[in-house]
């Protein structure tokens, strides 16, 4: 299925979905985000790529300082204002420390709490992107679950140590 977006051809769906987690730090998931969506734009690719850490450490990977993150999107911003081209087709949709609050918003939710992420990113299709990227922090809290709920597969970056393979069983 196809849709003109931005006169371009470009598919609406299937978006490829991958979220990058594992409850351990250290392990790569920032990283390996990065460079997959960076060689996903080499490729031609249109990439929005989400950081859902407090640490907001895919910005300073990309060398990039984005006014506006994900917070700003859950706080009523409009996606396109969010996102800031990082490279040739790859866009950051930042995290950071006000992710806090974003999380704690969540928490006190009653009613689709799962589903916060997805509303956020419901143009998605709509601004022309095949992968949506997520870099996930290390810890099984309500924006994991958030991104767990959108994405439609999930890449477990695991160094070969005791704790990690501990972690990821």
């Amino acid at each position: 299925k196809t849709t003109a977006a931005n006169g371009n051809n470009r598919r609406a769906y299937p978006v490829r979905k991958i979220v990058f987690s594992n409850a351990k730090g250290g392990v790569g998931k920032t990283t390996t985000a990065v460079s997959v969506a960076h060689g996903l734009a080499l490729k031609g690719k249109k990439v929005l790529l989400v950081d859902l850490d407090t640490q907001g450490q895919c910005a300073v990977s990309l060398g990039v300082s984005p006014a506006l993150g994900l917070a700003d999107l859950v706080d009523g911003a409009k996606l396109q204002e969010c996102l800031l081209e990082a490279r040739e087709g790859l866009c950051l949709l930042r995290g950071g420390l006000d992710l806090a609050a974003v999380t704690r918003s969540i928490s006190r939710r009653d009613f689709k709490s799962e589903a916060v992420l997805s509303d956020a990113l419901k143009e998605v299709p709509v601004l022309g992107f095949d992968f949506v990227l997520i870099d996930t922090a290390p810890s099984f809290g309500p924006l994991n679950v958030n991104a767990f709920f959108f994405a439609s597969e999930i890449v477990v970056p695991a160094s070969l140590e005791g704790l990690t393979l501990h972690g990821l069983k």
